[in-house]
């Protein structure tokens, strides 16, 4: 089963994908039910992998230079097929249950919506390099203003921004940005989960787990 976790940058996803790692290794229900569980994420890759995924991501992210947001979009998509083709499909072959950091949401977020890349050109290759391959869910992560700036101050405290961190989007079009994304890709069949934001860490993570467990006994 292929799984996606979405959320504006500083929306809390990388805690709730670290916290959901202790949690399903060890889960029973899951463990019945999938082979193994597999985390990867983008443009990353799964950690441990060829160093593919770290030059791509230094393009990316370098503050170096500049790229144009065709180029960086092109550098996401040579990312994201690499992803597919040495991990994603061999794992999902091996009946795992992969948890993906971002995927085509995001995409279609940044480039598409935000940076103005084609819509049409994005979904085309993506449609190329997909071969038909959607995610099973896609989770989306929900935010309040006021948590998303405290998470922002959290990073900077810690120096962890990056470049696309450091992008002047306001909150409000980060989350305009995400709605249109994830309109699109309903409309396209995709199945996308909202994810409340007045949830804990653990309820968020015990959402995440009852609807893939749903999920596999259809």
């Amino acid at each position: 089963m292929f799984i996606v976790i979405e959320g504006i940058d500083n929306s809390g996803k990388t805690t709730l994908i670290n916290f959901l790692k202790n949690v399903l290794i060890d889960n029973p229900l899951i463990l019945k039910k999938f082979s193994k569980v597999c985390f990867t994420s983008e443009p990353y890759g799964p950690k441990g992998e060829t160093t593919k995924f770290i030059e791509i991501s230094k393009a990316i992210f370098s503050k170096e230079y500049s790229i144009s947001a065709e180029t960086e979009s092109l550098l996401f998509l040579a990312a994201r097929n690499e992803n597919l083709e040495i991990f994603i499909r061999p794992k999902l072959k091996e009946n795992s249950l992969i948890i993906c950091d971002r995927y085509f949401l995001s995409t279609l977020a940044y480039q598409a919506y935000l940076k103005k890349v084609d819509f049409n050109w994005l979904n085309l290759n993506m449609n190329f390099i997909s071969n038909q391959l959607t995610p099973d869910l896609i989770f989306v992560i929900g935010i309040t203003k006021e948590d998303w700036k405290r998470n922002i101050n959290n990073k900077k405290k810690q120096k962890q921004l990056n470049k696309l961190d450091c992008l002047s989007y306001s909150f409000e079009e980060l989350i305009e940005a995400y709605d249109w994304a994830s309109k699109k890709l309903q409309e396209a069949g995709e199945n996308i989960v909202s994810i409340p934001n007045s949830l804990s860490l653990l309820e968020k993570s015990n959402f995440i787990i009852s609807k893939i467990l749903d999920l596999s006994i259809k």
